[in-house]
C-alpha cells in the first residue's frame, strides 16, 4: 500500500513538472515573436513571412530603408534567375550575418 501510495506521489509529480515546463516554453515562444504594430501592412505581410529571429531583426532593429531594401530584394530574382526568400533578403541586408534567436526570448544575436 506504501508503495502504492509513492508511485502514485511520483506519477503526480512528474505529470505537474512536465505541465510547468510545457507552459514556460510557450511563454517563451510568446515572448519571442516581434512586435510589428508598428509598421505598415506591406511590412507585417513581409515580417509574417520571416522566421523569429529574423522577424525580430527586420521588425525591431532595420530602419526603414533597410526593410524596404529586404523587400525588394525577396521580390526580384537574383542574377542567375533564382528567387531570393525573404530570410535570404533579411541576412542579405543585414550584411550577410544570419540573426539566430537568443535563449532568453529577446534581442536575436548575430553570428
Amino acid at each position: 500500500m506504501k508503495k502504492q501510495k509513492w508511485m502514485i506521489t511520483l506519477a503526480l509529480g512528474m505529470i505537474a513538472s512536465f505541465s510547468t515546463v510545457a507552459q514556460a516554453d510557450q511563454m517563451s515562444s510568446s515572448n519571442s515573436q516581434a512586435d510589428c504594430s508598428a509598421l505598415t501592412s506591406a511590412e507585417q505581410d513581409f515580417a509574417s513571412k520571416l522566421n523569429p529571429a529574423n522577424q525580430q531583426l527586420f521588425c525591431g532593429k532595420f530602419a526603414a530603408a533597410q526593410r524596404a531594401q529586404a523587400m525588394q530584394m525577396a521580390a526580384t530574382p537574383d542574377m542567375n534567375g533564382n528567387n531570393v526568400t525573404p530570410d535570404q533578403a533579411v541576412t542579405s541586408v543585414n550584411g550577410g550575418v544570419q540573426a539566430i534567436p537568443s535563449s532568453s526570448g529577446g534581442c536575436p544575436v548575430t553570428k
